[in-house]
């Protein structure tokens, strides 16, 4: 069994007040013996000449250094306990602070996503015979918002391990996401590279994946809820797809590559560990 903070100081004041018992039980019990033998005034003059030559001290040391040690125990159990909550309040101004900015950092990252997805669109209806032509024009897709991954990894620094996990995999999306992206803007037009039509398809899954993670953390930036979500399901991500405007065909064909059509939780092959 693990004392917690209660039951630690419960048994710091039973284990000071039974030092402290011993000891008056000992005075008073050489107190009762020495008026039992002794006339009164006999033991006055004694019990003077105890107190101020410190004679208890020599007689109680055990005891005094006892109660001693007990009393230094205590005063250093309520320095670590007193770091402990002021670390503790740290940690949840963190979290606070954090939170407080995250819904703006995700909505930058839900119309992140939501644009990439836009831009993919168009390039999946300029695919001919299930490849993107090398003539095909293809612009620059968006940049990552860089403040809005600054606010996401301040959020890293005051979550718990599940919420870093989740975060992180947010994260780690993204780079891979806005890589793949870059690549396919760079590696079109190069001799003997071919984009298929289901490679533009599942860029588009990435970048529903991570609007469907964006969308799952609004609860949480808004205060209704008190916990970052551990995952996601299939079937938020087809969700998110179909929020962000793609439709049939390539919604059902994404579908029915991927399984969306499920509650089944999405495991990310971008998950961080």
């Amino acid at each position: 069994m693990r004392f917690n903070a209660e039951m630690w100081e419960k048994a710091f004041a039973a284990a000071g007040g039974f030092l402290i018992g011993v000891l008056l039980f000992a005075v008073g019990r050489e107190v009762v013996l020495a008026f039992a033998e002794n006339p009164p005034a006999i033991v006055l003059r004694a019990v003077f000449h105890w107190l101020g030559t410190f004679r208890w001290l020599y007689d109680y040391q055990t005891i005094i250094a006892l109660i001693g040690a007990w009393w230094a125990a205590q005063a250093v159990y309520n320095q670590i306990r007193q770091t402990e909550r002021f670390a503790k309040n740290q940690a949840a101004t963190r979290r606070a602070v954090a939170s407080a900015t995250l819904p703006l950092a995700l909505t930058e990252l839900s119309d992140y996503a939501h644009r990439c997805i836009d831009d993919l669109i168009l390039v999946h209806n300029a695919c001919v015979s299930g490849s993107l032509p090398s003539a095909a024009v293809v612009n620059p897709f968006p940049s990552i918002p860089v403040a809005a991954v600054a606010q996401i990894r301040e959020m890293i620094e005051a979550a718990d391990e599940a919420e870093r996990v989740f975060l992180s995999t947010l994260l780690a999306s993204l780079q891979v996401q806005h890589s793949r992206l870059a690549g396919l803007v760079r590696d079109h037009v190069r001799a003997g590279h071919i984009v298929l039509t289901l490679n533009i398809e599942r860029y588009i899954l990435d970048a529903g994946d991570i609007y469907a993670r964006t969308a799952s953390m609004y609860r949480f930036a808004r205060g209704i809820e008190n916990r970052i979500p551990g995952g996601i399901r299939k079937i938020e991500i087809a969700n998110s797809l179909s929020v962000c405007g793609v439709v049939p065909p390539i919604y059902d064909t994404i579908l029915q590559n991927y399984d969306l059509n499920s509650q089944e939780e999405w495991v990310s092959p971008f998950r961080a560990v």
